[in-house]
């Protein structure tokens, strides 16, 4: 299938031939599916999160918390951050979702599925830390940990939901003039410009991906294949054991 204003070539259902058009495609799909979760999930719930955490503890109020927020206190400059944050980090995670999505298998839910557990809970992971204001002074403590690990795990739901789709070979991103395309890989790119390394490993994530991708969509090597998804699922379990021991040392 050609496509009008673009170079992409055998976009159809038999396999997608690697053009710099459909690199493109799939940063642009990939940045705004990574702005949008960002910005829904991590700013908008993250909002509203914080604030009925801090609904529930008014004499916590003024405390710096471990991602530099006062408890208690909504300022423009403060969500501006929390925005700002939550989008770069999305754009992270969108760069790591494109590099190990040749890797991935089953349908489309499933890939969903398995992607929101082992990014989720390895970013919950990281986030939660014991001994910090957050998971020490806030009460219910059981609150502030499902917060934590219901947050990274429903942004990368929404955006393993919307990138999917946007990839398939009969989406709007893959198909549609180049000219409509393209103003939007610049909004999703400058979603990470927080982060300026976001750009050129989120490219080049994207590159690796495309090459892994043969024109019947199996990965060349099997073999690579298979070490892909042994370090993935040791990543997955590394961040569960990570999260279940900082679990258990807040509720020591």
């Amino acid at each position: 299938m050609a496509v009008e204003g673009s170079t992409v070539t055998g976009v159809g259902s038999h396999g997608t031939r690697l053009t710099p058009d459909l690199v493109c495609r799939q940063a642009a799909a990939a940045g705004c599916a990574a702005v949008i979760a960002g910005t829904l999930v991590g700013g908008v719930l993250g909002r509203l999160a914080m604030s009925l955490l801090a609904s529930r503890n008014p004499e916590d109020a003024g405390v710096l918390t471990d991602d530099g927020f006062i408890i208690g206190e909504v300022t423009v400059r403060g969500t501006v951050q929390l925005f700002g944050a939550s989008t770069s980090m999305a754009m992270v995670g969108a760069a790591a979702y494109m590099m190990v999505r040749p890797l991935l298998f089953g349908t489309r839910a499933e890939r969903v599925l398995v992607a929101s557990y082992g990014f989720g809970v390895t970013a919950a992971a990281l986030l939660i830390h014991p001994g910090g204001p957050d998971f020490s002074l806030l009460e219910p403590l059981w609150l502030s940990v499902v917060l934590f690990v219901a947050l990274p795990v429903a942004l990368v739901a929404v955006f393993a939901t919307l990138v999917e789709h946007w990839l398939e070979r009969d989406s709007w991103f893959l198909t549609a003039p180049r000219r409509r395309v393209l103003p939007l890989l610049a909004i999703g790119l400058a979603g990470g410009v927080a982060l300026v390394i976001v750009v050129p490993v989120f490219l080049a994530a994207l590159v690796w991906a495309a090459v892994q991708v043969s024109e019947d969509d199996a990965p060349r090597s099997a073999a690579t294949r298979r070490v892909g998804q042994v370090l993935l699922a040791a990543i997955a379990g590394a961040g569960t054991l990570g999260l279940i021991s900082d679990v258990t040392a807040i509720f020591a």
